[in-house]
């Protein structure tokens, strides 16, 4: 209650005063002081409504800022709004003052924690790479703005954490591999309440093996895959396959085992790198070859041989190219020669010798195969003799063979053996002294044929004639003796004709007359004289025995018509028939002879015939 005390003072100054005094009477039930549940608040609040415990008049409750800021509407309101609150922890105190009572002084602390809706989500730092032997490190978690918390936690792998709610906490007992760790950032009531980030510690196994890509492969078509042979990487090194040349399609770029498909023929090259983060051996690199070769690439082919005439010695070859990564090579198998490029098929080679110089083209395939071509060189000689085909030859039956005598080539130049005319049949018929079988009887002509080449006495020839007698030839026969009549003075002979090839020829033996053609046997004879010329028909059957040469002759009678007549002589009586008589008949005059026959005119009983001359 409140009293209130006058004084008057009569006419004084003061005369009338007066003051109150409140007699206050606590209720020793008032409640102690509550200043409510702690709150969480985001920016851009800056405000709060208290829930502190009500007082019972006259007791009183006051509130007081300790930690942080903020200003009260009404310090004595329980439920009073309090402003201009800062981020992060705001501590009031609420006391309440209960007069003499046993509660007399009572307080209590509230905490508003305002929190910035600026602080970062959460952000574990970037990944960290480290190498044996080192297994800590300091882990980089974005900062917080109080009151917001962070926590690390560990997510796979392993790893001490000094201090979770430190975002530079260091961690220790990493182990070779991939561990992972979990910044949690707790934002009270802000839109990003909870935010999480992860970060991943690699650790590196200091003993991986550089990088090997493996051994190179051949394979041939149709296969057009392979499977890779790279060397393996300890996690968390990683291993990657490129295409550095060449054609492939790779299944898994970072298997060591991966398969490769659609491989072009050819070469093809891949890089195997394999990064082992910070370690020593950091990055490295190798490279393998897969060489794919075709199954359908054309056999090796050297071309066609080759002609020269020394002095030249040198040629250009004309192999196929090979196909894809097959590879071509020239060698000298027989003869020399200085090949320049022995994998170009188109390789020049000089210093070739005269004869045959062969050359082999290999392809090798690989796994495909290898195939050889060999091809010749020639290198003929200038001075090599032209054809001689040797002297000819006569033979007599039954031999029907005989060995020719060709002169000999120089090699690589060659003779050949042909038949012009007759017959014969050659077992070799490039060898100079070849054996020649199957002769017909007469006149057989063969042919020697060298060829040198490209030489200006390329080729050249020479015939010979071997000759086939007959041994039944008959014997020479001249024809019947003849009689002409001047003024004939020629005639035409009448020989047997000889068996082929023996030959026949006439000869004067006495008289005269001119033979046109000696070897024919109806020869004409041109200018024969009155009288007997006698011609001899000689038979030539070569060797054979005993008769090679045979003769035959016969005798032309030329008759003057001016000769004198017939003259008997005179008449005689006649005689008994046993008488003889002698005749006295005139002769033909020299040098006519004509030959003179008696003859009776009328034949006496018995009759006879008188000799003539």
């Amino acid at each position: 209650m409140i009293l209130e005390w006058t004084v008057s003072n009569g006419p004084c100054a003061n005369g009338i005063t007066t003051d109150q005094v409140s007699i206050q009477v606590y209720d020793p039930n008032n409640n102690v002081a509550s200043a409510g549940p702690d709150q969480d608040l985001c920016t851009p609040t800056t405000s709060a409504v208290l829930a502190a415990s009500t007082t019972t008049f006259p007791s009183v409750g006051t509130w007081t800022v300790i930690n942080g800021g903020g200003t009260f509407v009404d310090d004595n309101d329980p439920a009073t709004t309090v402003n201009g609150l800062l981020v992060g922890e705001n501590i009031l105190v609420w006391t309440v003052d209960n007069g003499p009572c046993v509660n007399g002084i009572t307080s209590d602390t509230l905490s508003i924690f305002l929190y910035d809706e600026l602080n970062p989500v959460a952000n574990a730092g970037p990944d960290q790479e480290l190498c044996e032997p080192n297994t800590s490190t300091t882990l980089a978690g974005s900062a917080l703005t109080f009151p917001a918390t962070g926590t690390w936690t560990l997510v796979t792998g392993t790893g001490d954490i000094a201090d979770p709610s430190d975002p530079n906490s260091a961690v220790s007992n990493l182990t070779v591999g991939e561990n992972v760790f979990l910044w949690t950032v707790s934002n009270g009531p802000c839109n990003n309440p909870i935010t999480t980030d992860l970060v991943s510690i690699f650790l590196f196994d200091d003993g991986n093996p550089d990088a090997n890509a493996g051994p190179d492969q051949d394979i041939c078509t149709p296969i057009t895959s392979a499977t890779m042979n790279g060397s393996a990487v300890t996690f968390p090194a990683v291993g990657t396959w490129v295409l550095v040349n060449g054609q492939g399609v790779i299944t898994d770029v970072n298997s060591p085992t991966t398969t490769i498909t659609g491989l072009g023929i050819g070469l093809n090259e891949f890089s195997w790198t394999v990064d082992n983060g910070p370690c020593v051996n950091g990055i490295t690199t190798d490279n393998v070859v897969i060489q794919l070769f075709d199954e359908n690439a054309p056999p090796a082919n050297a071309g066609p041989d080759q002609e020269l005439c020394a002095p030249d010695n040198t040629v250009l070859m004309v192999g196929n190219p090979p196909v894809g990564v097959a590879q071509g090579t020239w060698t000298v198998i027989l003869g020399a020669g200085n090949i320049v490029d022995p994998n170009d098929p188109l390789t020049e080679i000089n210093g070739i010798p005269i004869g045959e110089n062969q050359f082999v083209w290999t392809m090798d395939n690989s796994v495909c195969g290898i195939s050889r071509y060999t091809m010749s060189v020639f290198v003929f000689d200038p001075n090599n003799t032209s054809a001689d085909a040797g002297p000819d030859q006569e033979l007599c039956v039954p031999t029907d063979s005989t060995f020719m005598a060709g002169n000999t080539p120089t090699f690589p130049a060659s003779g050949l053996w042909t038949v012009i005319a007759g017959t014969g049949v050659f077992p070799d018929p490039t060898d100079p002294g070849a054996l020649v079988n199957n002769l017909s009887i007469g006149v057989n002509t063969f042919r020697w044929t060298t060829s040198n080449g490209p030489c200006a006495n390329s080729i050249t020839f020479d015939d010979i004639n071997v000759i086939l007698f007959d041994d039944s030839t008959s014997a020479a026969d001249a024809g019947p003796d003849q009689e002409v009549c001047l003024p004939l003075t020629s005639t035409v002979m009448a020989a047997a004709v000889p068996q082929l090839p023996a030959t026949g020829s006439w000869s004067l033996l006495s008289g005269a007359g001119d033979i046109v053609d000696p070897t024919d046997p109806a020869s004409v004879i041109n200018n024969l004289t009155v009288g007997i010329n006698v011609f001899v028909w000689t038979l030539d059957n070569g060797p054979c025995p005993p008769n090679g040469i045979m003769t035959d002759t016969m005798s032309i009678y030329v008759y003057n018509p001016a000769a004198p007549l017939a003259n008997a002589g005179p008449t005689s009586s006649s005689v008994p028939p046993t008488s003889t008589r002698t005749c006295s008949a005139t002769s033909p005059p020299i040098p006519v002879w004509a030959p003179g026959r008696w003859r009776a005119a009328r034949a006496p009983s018995p009759s006879r015939t008188i000799p003539s001359r």
